[in-house]
């Protein structure tokens, strides 16, 4: 497998005061109420009753040994895993967390519950996971390396890669209503698959981010000829066609797509109401929790600090590392 609130355009400004101290740090301060939230958005997220609210990173971070040790973060608390190379993606559901993980150098075809593998059977190695109820789906490749999703123990394909290989590593999985999305890139083109069935983007070399709001789908992605975009039901919107993008991410805001995008020399920038935001982040995970909390993660390219940005609020962490994922629940 995710709204922004109206005040967006205001908290941006705290970035630009934050930047120009010098400082990414912060301690709580009172948020304006927000506004009607707008239209809902759905990003394929569920609902848990019994788990308290919590902002989860995952990810890899560098011991001091220089180590790469895959940890993963509950609010401030870090539980690091030095089993797994990477943690790819966490999801919450009633009183359990589930991981999807990378190896060091070997194959992991199990994702984590409450920290006890679940073996997927045929898979080789898990990329992605969504949990929606007691149902677990999954992306990843089959013991053939060939790229596929499951449900729970039942393995399915996806259009186009039946009996090959070619699937980008930003596979990501949502779940929304009866739907299953996909989203990656078949043979470097990007793509989105509905239930195994195949869009392709020509003009993306791989789909990094998706949501459905209302009847319209909207996709931001790694763009071949630099600019600023995103995609409305398979139809590019420029907003900056000038600017220098090489990975767009969207942000679902009431008032519409904010984009944040990589420019691929290490800076990265929110686009909100034609205006560009800076942020000191690299290696972008995005996530949209409600009407009013969007969170950005990723890696400081001044500090290589692990980093987390929500509603303009920049925490860093005492970590150096990497963010794969980040998910508010």
């Amino acid at each position: 497998m995710n709204k922004h609130s109206g005040t967006i355009t205001l908290l941006l400004l705290l970035i630009l005061a934050l930047y120009a101290g010098g400082c990414h740090k912060h301690t709580d301060n009172p948020q304006p109420a927000p506004p009607d939230p707008g239209p809902p958005v759905d990003t394929g997220t569920h609902s848990s009753d019994t788990l308290p609210f919590a902002v989860y990173l995952g990810g890899y971070i560098y011991e001091q040994n220089g180590d790469q040790v895959g940890a993963y973060w509950i609010n401030d608390s870090i539980v690091k895993m030095p089993e797994i190379g990477i943690v790819t993606s966490i999801q919450t559901s009633g009183k359990n967390i589930y991981l999807s993980c990378y190896g060091h150098s070997e194959d992991l075809p199990f994702y984590y519950k409450n920290g006890r593998q679940v073996r997927i059977p045929n898979a080789r190695i898990i990329g992605d996971i969504c949990v929606v109820g007691d149902d677990v789906y999954a992306t990843g490749v089959d013991s053939s390396y060939i790229n596929r999703y499951w449900k729970n123990d039942t393995m399915y394909t996806l259009e186009g890669l039946d009996g090959h290989q070619g699937y980008a590593t930003h596979d990501k999985i949502y779940v929304i209503g009866a739907d299953v999305y996909v989203t990656g890139s078949l043979h470097s083109t990007g793509a989105i698959w509905k239930n195994g069935k195949v869009t392709l983007y020509p003009s993306t070399g791989g789909i990094a981010s998706m949501a459905i709001i209302g009847n319209d789908l909207y996709a931001g992605g790694f763009m071949y000829i630099s600019s600023v975009c995103y995609f409305k039901n398979g139809q590019q919107i420029d907003i900056d066609p000038t600017g220098l993008s090489a990975g767009n991410y969207i942000i679902p805001t009431p008032e519409g797509i904010a984009v944040v995008c990589e420019n691929g020399n290490g800076a990265s920038f929110l686009y909100q109401d034609g205006q560009a935001y800076p942020l000191d982040i690299e290696g972008l995970s995005t996530y949209t929790a409600s009407s009013d909390n969007s969170y950005i993660a990723g890696t400081s390219y001044k500090t290589g600090k692990v980093m987390l940005w929500k509603n303009g609020i920049i925490t860093e962490k005492p970590y150096s590392g990497r963010i794969f994922c980040v998910y508010a629940h």
